[in-house]
């Protein structure tokens, strides 16, 4: 159990680092009226992390995230979540997975409003009652940082609201192939990039900004990171040739952009095992 809204602030902290490395206004506004009551975490936390997951993916650099505790009808309470620069309200797969129940709605010309329902008036004996998963108050937060984009790979995001547009879709995906088939290569940009896409570097700028939503650079680095974290997770490749294989100059610098973008150093997350020496074989 946690006060409620020590719960979400600790929840939203989680993301202060990936809103710092995407250009993103992360705010939570303090609750004002709402009763200072505990709170089983693992639903509300599960939510919104699940939600901040999805928003992070879609909302463009200088966009925002807010979050507020509203209070509606009937003395219902509602955390509400709101982000600017993009419309999400008719993409029905960011409350797939939720616990609590939650609604959409469109805010403005180009933004999208969240509510995760909290219950009636949150006298001190109101707590969840949905299934909870089976984190410990330890490792809880621990695992929250590590869910941060891996569930939610931002390339496939982007693809799949593309659907409906095979155009984009397309110019999108042969933008992919080309940035991961030079993956490697310290010296690939935005310049080479655009070279390769046969446009100049405006043409490449107009064209895959909007739906991006965010610089052509930061978008390739995001992809070296997306790959180098698949790379850690999934093979037993040092960090050092992690670095090296996916276009980054020094493992040092690796290391430094890793941790701004996921909260973690990649070495914590590596399958890589040193190899025993002759005498600790010999010792065991």
């Amino acid at each position: 159990m946690a006060l409620l809204a020590e719960l979400i602030q600790q929840t939203v902290k989680q993301f202060a680092t990936q809103a710092e490395h995407d250009n993103i206004a992360l705010t939570f506004q303090p609750p004002k009226g709402i009763p200072n009551v505990k709170f089983e975490s693992n639903a509300i936390s599960h939510d919104v992390t699940h939600l901040l997951n999805h928003l992070f993916s879609f909302t463009p650099e200088f966009g925002e995230i807010n979050l507020a505790f509203v209070l509606k009808e009937n003395n219902n309470w509602v955390l509400s979540v709101s982000n600017s620069g993009i419309d999400l309200h008719a993409y029905t797969g960011v409350l797939k997975g939720f616990l609590l129940p939650a609604q959409v709605f469109k805010q403005g010309p180009n933004g999208t409003r969240f509510e995760i329902q909290l219950g009636k008036a949150l006298n001190g004996s109101v707590v969840e009652t949905v299934p909870q998963k089976n984190l410990s108050d330890n490792n809880f937060y621990l695992e929250i940082q590590h869910r941060l984009r891996s569930h939610f790979n931002k390339t496939e995001n982007l693809l799949d609201a593309l659907k409906s547009n095979p155009i984009e879709a397309a110019f999108l995906t042969r933008v992919n192939r080309i940035i991961h088939e030079n993956m490697s290569n310290v010296k690939f940009d935005v310049n080479r990039l655009a070279e390769l896409m046969n446009m100049s570097r405006t043409q490449l700028f107009r064209r895959l900004k909007p739906i991006i939503r965010q610089s052509a650079s930061g978008y390739i680095r995001s992809l070296r990171l997306q790959k180098a974290k698949q790379l850690l997770e999934t093979t037993e490749h040092r960090v050092s040739e992690v670095a090296y294989m996916t276009g980054f100059e020094t493992p040092s610098n690796f290391t430094k952009v890793f941790v701004k973008a996921f909260g973690m150093k990649p070495s914590s997350i590596s399958r890589y095992k040193p190899p025993e020496t002759n005498g600790q074989k010999n010792a065991t």
